[in-house]
């Protein structure tokens, strides 16, 4: 390993002994200086001076070109390195600790609460959510049956089955909407999604009522009869916000009617492996961070350390090379 001694003391110890300091530390002058004492342009042998100390010192330790040419890859793999430990970190806040289970596959002694020992007011209000679902699905699915027939396609017509089939696609939307929310695991993400689905009802259910109230505006509006027979512009709209406000009213009951059982029901958690593996990764980067850090912080000290006795050795060299020219100058003169 290289000596971690000053380089300008080592040089001044002999590292070039033709070279040594004439100032203060009473060394010789050297005879580069004595042949660069007659120089004609003081300024431009002050930097031929600074430029032979910075090839002296540079020669006597090579440390200083290798670090200079480390440190910018390592401030890179430091910087890559933060990078990965950031991502691994935002990937364990993102993962729960603990994921929902199937209660029959633990030994928790707690059981779901029956129904019949459910609070009155929660009961009331599951019954009433359940029927109401009950009426929204038969809903939907008759509005998208009376529209398929209402078409006077003959395929429906002929056979009707086929768009009971087909009507069935809005209470399964409904149902889907409501299972949707058991893909989030956060809580916080379950309660964003029964938000929007509230929003989106509330928000659809306004557009209906503005387009069922022009379209249908009732006895106190007077009879168009240069429109009778025509069919109206604002009808497909009615129909489309109709039979979304059914699917997204039934996704929102459903959702509701869960919201009070899960009341009654013990939430059973494991331990979520996903969170173990990306705590894992998490603490092995913060380890490599860790070390990089590390080494990257000794080295660049190093490297300062090298590059203040660099400039220091310089300094020295040039004070004595003026010093040598001044006494040059002066014998000269006599």
């Amino acid at each position: 390993m290289l000596s971690t001694k000053p380089i300008h003391t080592r040089l001044a110890r002999g590292a070039f002994s033709n070279t040594q300091d004439p100032g203060a530390s009473g060394s010789k002058p050297s005879d580069f200086h004595r042949a660069l004492a007659r120089h004609p342009d003081p300024k431009e042998a002050a930097d031929i001076a600074a430029e032979h100390a910075a090839s002296q010192v540079d020669a006597a330790n090579p440390e200083y070109d290798g670090l200079r040419m480390e440190l910018p890859d390592l401030d890179e793999r430091y910087a890559a390195a933060k990078e990965r430990h950031a991502k691994a970190q935002k990937t364990v806040d993102d993962t729960p600790e603990e994921i929902p289970t199937n209660a029959q596959h633990t030994n928790d002694p707690n059981t779901p609460i029956e129904p019949a020992d459910w609070t009155k007011p929660d009961r009331m209000a599951y019954r009433l959510i359940n029927v109401t679902v009950a009426v929204v699905l038969v809903m939907s699915a008759a509005n998208v049956y009376v529209n398929l027939v209402a078409s006077g396609l003959p395929v429906f017509i002929e056979q009707p089955w086929m768009a009971a089939l087909l009507s069935g696609l809005a209470p399964a939307g409904s149902v889907t909407l409501k299972f949707i929310y058991r893909f989030f695991d956060l809580p916080r993400t379950r309660r964003r999604y029964t938000q929007i689905i509230y929003a989106l009802t509330a928000l659809c259910l306004l557009i209906w009522l503005t387009l069922f109230a022009i379209n249908y505006p009732g006895i106190a509006a007077e009879p168009d009869w240069g429109s009778l027979g025509q069919p109206s512009a604002k009808g497909p709209a009615l129909v489309f916000i109709q039979l979304l406000t059914e699917i997204l009213a039934g996704a929102a009951l459903f959702l509701a009617a869960q919201d009070i059982a899960l009341k009654y029901t013990p939430e059973i958690k494991r331990a979520n492996p996903d969170r173990v593996s990306a705590v894992r990764g998490r603490d092995e980067e913060a380890r490599l961070l860790a070390e990089l850090r590390d080494e990257r912080n000794s080295k660049h000290a190093r490297f300062a350390q090298l590059t203040a006795e660099r400039r220091l050795y310089i300094d020295e060299q040039v004070a004595a090379y003026l010093a040598l020219r001044a006494r040059y100058i002066n014998l000269s003169n006599f």
